[in-house]
């Protein structure tokens, strides 16, 4: 199957899952144009909103633990990521540990 659109995402915390508070960054690496970008708030690139609205437009989004972990702690921290959880969810989330 293609995907016109498949990011492969990981983030960089300050914690496990039960106690994490920060999301320092997240990196996507768009497939198709071979770029990867970093998000953060607080240094002069994007938002980490703008890097989950790019999630959340793609058609695929890969990535090593992201049921287990990162998905999670976006939803812990991240204010209005719910519908961004709820669509990971639905469509289609490839993670290299378990595939749903």
């Amino acid at each position: 199957m293609e995907w016109e659109v498949s990011l492969i995402f990981d983030i960089e915390t300050n914690g496990l899952l039960h106690d994490v508070s920060t999301i320092h960054c997240l990196a996507i690496h768009d497939l198709a144009t071979g770029k990867t970008l970093a998000y953060n708030d607080t240094g002069s690139g994007e938002p980490i909103s703008r890097g989950l609205q790019r999630l959340q437009d793609a058609d695929c989004v890969i990535g090593h633990n992201i049921i287990g972990y990162d998905v999670p702690v976006i939803r812990k921290l991240i204010a209005g990521s719910i519908s961004l959880v709820i669509w990971l969810i639905l469509y289609y989330l490839a993670d290299s540990i378990t595939q749903i």
